[in-house]
């Protein structure tokens, strides 16, 4: 009848996302923590500024794929400074990678937001990271030089959420 489109048509107007048809993960749909990200810009999209900036942070190699232990796989998701959401995953040695790593890496996920603008909090159980500017170390406030381990990141998982202050 007119007016009444078929059920098995395809909606162009409708924003409905495909269900994943390829996955690696044996449990089901998404992807594994170990699994690399899929990478965020557009080929051939020009650079801003920030990128320029936030791609001359260094930080310090991952460890090997076939190293375990001393390794956390982290996950970092946050805000873009125009709001859009980030995420990012990456490997860190807990022994020598120091907070100011973690954060950096979390500021270039963030597309260059400062890293004392805002702390990495986890859901559960609730901690709060923040690295101290100016020799405030206190209770969620650890030394910039402080390693993952000391600040009691340790081997395995973790996922954090950026929080601006």
């Amino acid at each position: 009848p007119e007016g009444e489109e078929d059920a098995t048509s395809n909606d162009v107007g409708n924003n409905v996302p495909k269900p994943a048809t390829k996955t690696t993960n044996p449990m089901g749909g998404g992807r594994l923590l170990s699994e690399p990200s899929p990478p965020t810009k557009l080929p051939g999209s020009m650079p801003s500024p920030i990128d320029a900036a936030v791609e001359s942070i260094v930080l310090p190699p991952e460890p090997a794929a076939n190293v375990k232990e001393g390794v956390c796989n982290i996950q970092i998701r946050g805000r873009t400074p125009s709001g859009n959401s980030a995420a990012g995953r990456r490997r860190f040695d807990t022994t020598t990678a120091i907070m100011s790593d973690l954060f950096a890496f979390a500021s270039q996920v963030c597309d260059g937001v400062n890293p004392t603008a805002f702390r990495l909090v986890t859901r559960f159980p609730r901690q709060v990271f923040r690295v101290a500017s100016s020799g405030g170390v206190g209770d969620d406030c650890f030394a910039a030089d402080a390693t993952l381990e000391s600040a009691g990141i340790g081997q395995g998982q973790e996922m954090f959420m950026v929080e601006t202050v």
